[in-house]
Protein backbone atom coordinates (compact mmCIF):
# COMPACT_ATOMS: atom_id res chain seq x y z
CA UNK A 1 0.00 0.00 0.00
CA UNK A 2 2.64 2.39 1.21
CA UNK A 3 4.36 1.80 -2.45
CA UNK A 4 1.23 2.34 -4.40
CA UNK A 5 1.10 5.82 -2.77
CA UNK A 6 4.88 6.68 -3.59
CA UNK A 7 3.93 6.01 -7.14
CA UNK A 8 1.44 7.77 -7.96
CA UNK A 9 2.77 10.75 -5.43
CA UNK A 10 5.86 10.31 -7.83
CA UNK A 11 3.52 10.16 -10.95
CA UNK A 12 1.91 13.26 -10.11
CA UNK A 13 4.71 15.11 -8.90
CA UNK A 14 6.47 14.24 -12.58
CA UNK A 15 3.33 14.70 -14.75
CA UNK A 16 2.33 17.88 -12.70
CA UNK A 17 -0.92 19.24 -11.57
CA UNK A 18 -2.80 21.03 -13.99
CA UNK A 19 -1.20 23.84 -14.30
CA UNK A 20 -2.70 24.93 -17.37
CA UNK A 21 -4.92 28.38 -16.91
CA UNK A 22 -8.00 29.31 -18.10
CA UNK A 23 -8.11 32.82 -19.08
CA UNK A 24 -12.10 33.86 -19.95
CA UNK A 25 -12.45 30.45 -19.67
CA UNK A 26 -10.22 29.58 -22.56
CA UNK A 27 -7.42 27.14 -21.72
CA UNK A 28 -3.90 28.57 -22.56
CA UNK A 29 -2.50 25.62 -24.28
CA UNK A 30 -5.59 23.58 -25.49
CA UNK A 31 -6.42 22.96 -28.51
CA UNK A 32 -7.97 25.60 -31.16
CA UNK A 33 -9.71 22.96 -33.07
CA UNK A 34 -12.17 22.98 -29.63
CA UNK A 35 -13.02 26.41 -29.50
CA UNK A 36 -13.77 26.39 -33.24
CA UNK A 37 -16.51 23.30 -32.87
CA UNK A 38 -18.08 25.57 -30.11
CA UNK A 39 -18.41 28.50 -32.43
CA UNK A 40 -16.79 30.68 -31.00
CA UNK A 41 -14.31 32.08 -33.74
CA UNK A 42 -15.28 34.80 -35.74
CA UNK A 43 -12.48 35.28 -37.83
CA UNK A 44 -8.86 33.52 -38.51
CA UNK A 45 -6.16 35.59 -39.76
CA UNK A 46 -2.54 33.58 -40.74
CA UNK A 47 0.09 35.94 -39.41
CA UNK A 48 3.66 35.77 -41.58
CA UNK A 49 6.04 34.16 -38.86
CA UNK A 50 8.52 31.38 -38.67
CA UNK A 51 5.35 28.81 -37.37
CA UNK A 52 2.05 28.37 -38.30
CA UNK A 53 0.83 31.42 -36.41
CA UNK A 54 -2.95 32.60 -36.56
CA UNK A 55 -4.66 35.30 -35.25
CA UNK A 56 -8.75 34.73 -34.32
CA UNK A 57 -11.36 37.00 -33.52
CA UNK A 58 -13.96 35.20 -31.52
CA UNK A 59 -17.52 35.88 -31.31
CA UNK A 60 -17.52 35.43 -27.89
CA UNK A 61 -15.49 33.73 -24.91
CA UNK A 62 -16.79 31.23 -22.23
CA UNK A 63 -16.57 33.66 -19.28
CA UNK A 64 -16.26 37.23 -20.20
CA UNK A 65 -14.63 38.96 -17.16
CA UNK A 66 -13.61 41.30 -19.65
CA UNK A 67 -17.71 42.22 -20.16
CA UNK A 68 -19.82 41.26 -22.90
CA UNK A 69 -18.91 44.51 -25.02
CA UNK A 70 -14.84 43.63 -25.26
CA UNK A 71 -13.22 42.41 -28.22
CA UNK A 72 -11.65 39.16 -27.49
CA UNK A 73 -9.15 36.85 -30.15
CA UNK A 74 -6.95 34.32 -29.48
CA UNK A 75 -3.66 33.57 -30.49
CA UNK A 76 -2.66 30.08 -31.96
CA UNK A 77 0.45 28.19 -32.95
CA UNK A 78 0.64 24.76 -35.11
CA UNK A 79 -3.06 24.47 -33.26
CA UNK A 80 -2.52 24.92 -30.26
CA UNK A 81 -3.95 28.36 -27.96
CA UNK A 82 -1.01 30.51 -27.10
CA UNK A 83 -2.68 33.92 -26.42
CA UNK A 84 -5.89 35.23 -25.27
CA UNK A 85 -6.42 38.54 -25.56
CA UNK A 86 -9.51 41.46 -25.11
CA UNK A 87 -9.72 44.68 -25.42
CA UNK A 88 -12.43 47.62 -24.32
CA UNK A 89 -13.31 50.88 -25.37
CA UNK A 90 -12.57 52.67 -22.01
CA UNK A 91 -12.24 56.61 -21.95
CA UNK A 92 -11.89 56.95 -17.89
CA UNK A 93 -9.72 53.86 -17.53
CA UNK A 94 -12.21 52.30 -15.69
CA UNK A 95 -12.00 48.79 -16.82
CA UNK A 96 -8.51 49.02 -15.40
CA UNK A 97 -8.41 48.24 -12.11
CA UNK A 98 -10.87 45.16 -12.24
CA UNK A 99 -8.61 43.56 -15.37
CA UNK A 100 -5.79 44.11 -12.99
CA UNK A 101 -7.04 42.68 -10.40
CA UNK A 102 -8.46 39.69 -12.98
CA UNK A 103 -4.35 39.14 -13.98
CA UNK A 104 -3.52 39.23 -9.75
CA UNK A 105 -6.27 36.39 -9.37
CA UNK A 106 -4.56 34.10 -12.19
CA UNK A 107 -0.71 35.04 -11.95
CA UNK A 108 -0.20 36.99 -8.73
CA UNK A 109 1.29 40.01 -7.80
CA UNK A 110 2.81 42.06 -11.04
CA UNK A 111 6.92 41.98 -11.88
CA UNK A 112 6.36 45.33 -13.36
CA UNK A 113 4.17 48.30 -13.70
CA UNK A 114 4.78 51.87 -15.81
CA UNK A 115 6.35 52.93 -12.45
CA UNK A 116 9.11 50.00 -11.60
CA UNK A 117 10.28 46.80 -12.14
CA UNK A 118 9.18 44.73 -9.28
CA UNK A 119 11.48 41.24 -10.71
CA UNK A 120 14.12 41.80 -13.07
CA UNK A 121 14.03 37.99 -13.55
CA UNK A 122 10.76 37.48 -14.75
CA UNK A 123 10.39 40.51 -17.07
CA UNK A 124 13.55 39.69 -18.59
CA UNK A 125 11.45 35.97 -19.34
CA UNK A 126 8.40 37.85 -20.75
CA UNK A 127 7.98 38.62 -24.60
CA UNK A 128 7.53 42.30 -23.92
CA UNK A 129 10.11 43.88 -24.81
CA UNK A 130 8.80 46.99 -24.18
CA UNK A 131 8.70 46.23 -20.50
CA UNK A 132 12.64 46.61 -19.65
CA UNK A 133 12.92 49.58 -22.21
CA UNK A 134 9.99 51.43 -20.73
CA UNK A 135 8.15 52.07 -23.73
CA UNK A 136 4.96 50.26 -23.48
CA UNK A 137 1.99 52.20 -24.85
CA UNK A 138 -0.27 52.70 -22.73
CA UNK A 139 -0.80 55.80 -20.11
CA UNK A 140 -0.64 52.92 -17.11
CA UNK A 141 0.53 49.14 -17.36
CA UNK A 142 1.04 46.09 -14.69
CA UNK A 143 2.97 43.15 -16.47
CA UNK A 144 2.39 39.81 -14.18
CA UNK A 145 4.51 36.53 -14.27
CA UNK A 146 4.04 32.77 -13.31
CA UNK A 147 5.63 29.79 -14.42
CA UNK A 148 5.33 30.08 -18.10
CA UNK A 149 2.16 32.50 -18.22
CA UNK A 150 2.78 36.25 -18.60
CA UNK A 151 -0.08 38.92 -18.63
CA UNK A 152 0.30 42.72 -19.60
CA UNK A 153 -2.73 45.50 -18.67
CA UNK A 154 -2.46 48.54 -20.40
CA UNK A 155 -4.61 51.25 -20.52
CA UNK A 156 -5.03 54.72 -22.45
CA UNK A 157 -5.93 56.22 -25.69
CA UNK A 158 -9.90 55.26 -24.89
CA UNK A 159 -9.09 51.68 -24.45
CA UNK A 160 -7.67 49.35 -21.82
CA UNK A 161 -5.99 45.65 -23.30
CA UNK A 162 -5.27 42.69 -21.41
CA UNK A 163 -3.14 39.90 -23.02
CA UNK A 164 -1.88 36.85 -21.44
CA UNK A 165 -0.06 34.32 -22.93
CA UNK A 166 2.50 31.47 -22.57
CA UNK A 167 6.18 31.75 -23.45
CA UNK A 168 5.46 29.55 -26.87
CA UNK A 169 4.29 32.90 -28.42
CA UNK A 170 7.87 33.76 -28.50
CA UNK A 171 8.61 31.01 -30.68
CA UNK A 172 6.53 32.82 -33.30
CA UNK A 173 8.29 36.16 -32.81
Amino acid sequence: MRRLFLVVISCLFLAGCDRSIKVFGITLGGDFEKIKEQGLVKKVDLISSKKHFILADLKKVPSPEAGDSANYFVQVIDGKIVGVVATVKDDSSSYYKNLSSYAHSKLGEPVATENNITDSDAVKKIPYGCVEKRSCLGTKYSVYRKDNVNSIISTGNGETRIQFDTDDLKSAL
